[in-house]
């Protein structure tokens, strides 16, 4: 399984803190688009639960 995470170009030299590409996509687009379909399917089906097992 491939994780895709996204670091800052310019990292803090103490931190090693990563952003998850899929849930900051996901959330992006439940943030941008609430009325979606897909956005109330994530929702009501509890979709955001798995995110962390991904990360």
């Amino acid at each position: 399984m491939v994780r895709a995470r996204i670091r800052p170009l310019e990292p803090h030299p103490y931190d090693d803190t990563a952003i998850h590409y899929g849930e900051h996509f996901t959330r992006m687009f439940m943030r941008c688009y609430p009325q979606r379909a897909t956005t109330r399917r994530i929702e009501a089906e509890g979709l955001l639960l798995r995110l962390p097992a991904v990360r």
